[in-house]
């Protein structure tokens, strides 16, 4: 005998969140709570945002215009005061979220957190936690970087990102550590531990996205920005956005914005480095053209052919000359062969003149060889480097010129004593 097992019946999504929204909005009707404000904004419609929080939750809530003018209190509340908030309890069926519709508020205090932070700023402060003087130098070229953050968070993946597209000479090494909630402090305090032990680091980065007050609260821990202070390595604080403050980041040695520019702070030296070699790669290609173009005009100017041809034209010219004079035959009788003789004097000097000028200019010739050898890729072939040309005889100078190219192209590896052809391969 065989027995039939009905199945469960399943709640679509739209049925579970309306009976969660008929429940909780059934339940926590016109009700009062107290808190601290975080997170305030302000629409475009006059709507009011905000969220209540304590040490151990949070809870968003919404003052809608017509409620928000029937409170104008809520114009002088500020990030961190204490609201007692009366409203109800409404459930958004789109996103599955609830929140507090407010109707009534009223200040009941400053804010704890709000306080808390003030109170050990001031106490650190005057211990000289902050201080400029004590401060370290940040490397120009840090090339072993340790960043404490998240394993797969954006703010990694911005940092990682930003110096692979600027900087050419570095080494990152990531240690994960929990940058939210109870235990963050500590997870950071433990990750600078094994950065510590390592001791081989020019500059340590810690790391994440913004937030709630909540959120960035592990790093305003003592122990964590006394950890800091006593660092050995120069740290970087690039914790939230603009408008977020930790104590961290005042006892840091550096305060960046955001995970986006600590690198480019850190890579901003080698920017300029590859801006210099632009340049002087640039002037010594103009240079070598005027070079070659000099070294084309004296051969053409100093080619044998060309010295004899001119030779020619002034023998002629002289023969024609002198035929024309009619001096051939009357040297004997207007006594010129003094003239004569000085004329082969002459011709010999002028021999003698082209000699050198060849000779001088030959020297100029090895000169110029000897620049063109001294800037010649196959002159650092010699010293044991390779260079590697594609098809069309292009040089490939970067990673990213080879990786453009198809798999399967033919490639010439230039040694110092012959070529080999290759192929790339995927």
């Amino acid at each position: 005998m065989c027995e039939v097992i009905e199945k469960p019946q399943a709640y679509s999504i739209s049925e579970i969140v309306k009976e969660i929204k008929s429940s909780l909005e059934g339940e926590f009707f016109n009700i009062t709570i107290q808190g601290e404000v975080t997170n305030l904004s302000y629409s475009s419609a006059g709507h009011i945002y905000f969220t209540l929080s304590d040490d151990q939750a949070a809870l968003s809530c919404a003052l809608f215009r017509g409620d928000a003018l029937r409170n104008p209190m809520i114009r002088k509340v500020n990030e961190g005061d204490k609201l007692i908030v009366s409203g109800s309890i409404s459930v958004y069926l789109k996103r599955g979220t609830f929140q507090l519709i407010a109707k009534k508020l009223s200040f009941f205090g400053k804010g704890d957190l709000k306080a808390q932070f003030e109170q050990l700023k001031l106490k650190l402060g005057q211990e000289g936690l902050f201080d400029i003087e004590v401060k370290k130098e940040i490397p120009k070229f840090p090339k072993k970087i340790a960043i404490i953050t998240a394993p797969g968070g954006a703010a990694l993946q911005d940092f990682l990102n930003i110096m692979k597209r600027r900087a050419f000479d570095f080494h990152i090494t990531i240690v994960g550590s929990l940058m939210q909630g109870d235990k963050c402090a500590a997870s950071v305090v433990q990750a600078l531990n094994k950065i510590q032990k390592v001791g081989d680091f020019d500059v340590v980065v810690i790391t994440r996205g913004g937030g709630a007050i909540e959120d960035l609260w592990g790093f305003n821990d003592e122990k964590l920005v006394r950890k800091i202070f006593e660092f050995s390595i120069p740290v970087i604080s690039a914790i939230g956005h603009q408008t977020d403050y930790t104590l961290c980041d005042y006892v840091s040695d550096m305060r960046c914005e955001t995970p986006s520019s600590a690198a480019e702070v850190l890579s901003s030296p080698q920017v300029e480095i590859q801006r210099q070699l632009n340049t002087i790669g640039r002037r010594l290609k103009s240079a070598a053209l005027e070079v070659k173009s000099q070294l084309s005009h004296l051969m053409v100017n100093l080619n044998p052919k060309n010295s004899i041809s001119h030779l020619k034209e002034l023998f002629s010219d002289y023969k024609y000359r002198l035929k024309s004079a009619s001096l051939v035959d009357k040297i004997d009788a207007i006594g010129l062969n003094q003239y004569h003789q000085e004329l082969d004097d002459l011709q010999e000097r002028m021999l003698r003149a082209i000699v050198k000028k060849e000779q001088g200019e030959r020297e100029k010739i090895h000169l110029f060889k000897a620049v063109l050898d001294n800037i010649s890729p196959y002159r650092v072939l010699a010293r044991g480097y390779t260079m590697i040309t594609t098809e069309e005889n292009q040089v490939l100078t970067s990673s990213k010129n080879f990786d453009k190219l198809e798999s399967d192209t033919s490639l010439s590896v230039h040694f110092k004593d012959g070529v080999r052809e290759v192929f790339k391969k995927d």
